[in-house]
């Protein structure tokens, strides 16, 4: 009877370690163009997380690849949960790029206009917080010499880029 309970309780916590949890993270890489007065803007995106938004949002099933309205609507998400802020308060422009996906993982090209000083700026990245609790966004910035790393997570809004 004890090894029966012990096979049991091994295949729950197998179960359990392979099918429980899921990690829901995305990755935002900005670097600034001083030449063009531009913040190029890669993010990172996972398909299962991307999904299920689109689905929520549109009220439909959704392929990513072939629904027409997916790239109007992540345009509208990024609008809300991307925002890029000056000191004085006034958000910056977020124009849209393009799209690409690989594998499992779906990249997002955006870019900012802005011509000054960009540690300057604040963010906010509130991507999946109403979805996922445990959601992590993490932000790499380069600007010049200047490095910046962010991390956002549910609750969080705006951060400076300072050191």
């Amino acid at each position: 009877m004890y090894r029966l309970f012990l096979i049991i309780g091994v295949v729950l916590l197998a179960a359990n370690l392979s099918f429980g949890h899921k990690y829901h993270t995305s990755l935002t890489r900005i670097e600034y163009n001083d030449k063009d007065k531009n913040l190029e803007i890669s993010i990172r995106l996972f398909v299962h997380d991307v999904g299920p938004m689109l689905e929520n949002r549109l009220r439909k099933r959704v392929d990513l690849e072939k629904t027409p309205e997916v790239d109007s609507e992540l345009q509208k998400y990024l609008a809300e949960n991307l925002v890029f802020k000056r000191p004085g308060g006034s958000d910056l422009n977020v124009k849209w790029v393009g799209k690409e996906f690989e594998s499992d993982t779906l990249f997002i090209y955006v870019e900012c206009p802005f011509d000054g000083d960009p540690s300057e700026l604040s963010l906010q990245n509130t991507f999946f917080f109403d979805l996922f609790a445990e959601q992590a966004n993490l932000v790499v910035a380069k600007f010049g010499d200047r490095k910046y790393d962010l991390v956002f997570k549910s609750g969080d809004r705006v951060k400076p880029f300072r050191s």
